[in-house]
């Protein structure tokens, strides 16, 4: 019989707080018979420190895959799924405000392509896709991805200490370069749950 794969499920927070709907999503993939899997969240500060040690102890103690959630984020359908896939890194899409002016939309999925500098929306949001990045909302990585990587989980800066590439953005970089391919599943999509003000949502979304 062919062992099961062991999934280290990590919530990292703030000061604890995990929204309900997130923990009872993960309440349920804790029953999942198919894999092994312990959830932990650790709360360690900043975010970047607190994936680190995540990190550590995942290759430490021997995990196959590593689930990361966010507290706000809440998966529409069961990520373990992708576990079958055996991708390096694969990402359940999130939405994302970000009410730019001069941009079409004030959402955007987090599969990202690379465009100069900086980053744009993924064009095709259907089914699974190879993507340039994507964020860690709901992101699951196979273990050979972060066996020998001694800083996964850092922010870049330029010369100035501004943030160029979040903690998420550059781990996919990082990855790439070690030869890891990066994927988003759009068949796989997760509710997020931020709080903005409902006139800066009407005068974005009307505006457009």
């Amino acid at each position: 019989m062919t062992p099961q794969a062991r999934v280290l499920i990590t919530i990292p927070t703030k000061d604890g707080w995990i929204h309900s709907s997130v923990t009872a999503r993960t309440v349920a993939m804790l029953q999942d018979r198919r894999y092994q899997s312990k959830l932990i969240t650790p709360t360690n500060c900043p975010y970047e420190n607190n994936l680190a040690h995540v990190a550590v102890d995942f290759v430490a103690e021997g995990w196959d895959y590593l689930l990361i959630l966010d507290d706000d984020t809440v998966p529409m359908k069961n990520p373990l799924d992708l576990v079958a896939l055996d991708k390096d890194v694969i990402g359940c899409p999130t939405p994302i405000w970000k009410n730019i002016p001069g941009t079409n939309t004030p959402v955007c999925w987090n599969g990202m392509k690379r465009q100069g500098d900086g980053w744009t929306e993924w064009p095709i949001k259907q089914g699974l896709q190879e993507v340039d990045a994507v964020g860690t909302a709901c992101t699951l990585i196979h273990r050979r991805v972060l066996i020998g990587m001694k800083t996964p989980f850092m922010r870049e800066w330029d010369d100035l200490g501004r943030v160029t590439a979040g903690v998420d953005f550059a781990f996919c970089k990082r990855a790439k370069a070690r030869g890891h391919r990066v994927w988003c599943h759009y068949d796989y999509p997760c509710e997020h749950l931020k709080e903005i003000g409902i006139i800066e949502a009407m005068t974005a979304l009307r505006g457009r």
